[in-house]
């Protein structure tokens, strides 16, 4: 069977763009959620919701 280096390339690309969206994603939502409950609130988040 032989290897699609192209495909691999293609879905390598696929896979780097949807992380990057997916920190951007991450990062806004993050900075929404202190304006929101502030920081103490985020300090407790962070406890309860260890990443």
């Amino acid at each position: 069977m032989k290897i699609n280096i192209k495909s691999i390339r293609y879905g390598a690309f696929i896979l780097t763009v949807g992380n990057i969206c997916s920190q951007l994603l991450g990062f806004v939502y993050r900075i929404a959620l202190i304006r929101l409950i502030g920081s103490e609130g985020m300090g407790l988040f962070q406890l309860i919701f260890p990443f």
